[in-house]
């Protein structure tokens, strides 16, 4: 199983600094232009073209409106805090949001940690190991 890292960047020069802030970003911040950072330790393939990231509110989530326009390039995980990964994916993505009517917040449904498995609570720090 490869272990990649998914980094999504706003593509440069969509939006004017006015229409970033609208969109809820804030250019005058260091790393303005990264959306979004994820790991993949299965094997699904890459994002696609027109791979929307989600985004969040409370206990709802629904597709977000930034989308993947690039093919995304790969390259090997030989930089400062990336060796845990395989794959490093870049993505560029462009503010493309959907009509209101036809996003509706959808609520996440939150697993219970109560009902995880001793090993995974123990792997998770959740619990003292047993000892016999």
């Amino acid at each position: 199983m490869t272990s990649k890292r998914y980094i999504f960047e706003i593509k440069q020069g969509q939006l004017s600094g006015e229409e970033l802030i609208a969109a809820g970003i804030d250019p005058t911040k260091p790393g303005w232009g990264i959306l979004c950072v994820q790991s993949s330790h299965s094997n699904k393939p890459e994002p696609q073209l027109g791979y929307r990231l989600n985004e969040y509110k409370t206990d709802y989530s629904r597709l977000g409106p930034w989308k993947v326009e690039s093919e995304g390039q790969c390259y090997l995980a030989n930089m400062p805090g990336m060796q845990d990964f395989d794959e490093v994916w870049m993505y560029e993505c462009v503010y493309d949001p959907l009509p209101e009517a036809d996003n509706p917040w959808r609520e996440v449904h939150k697993l219970d940690p109560a009902t995880y498995p001793d090993w995974l609570k123990e792997e998770m720090g959740m619990t003292a190991a047993v000892v016999k």
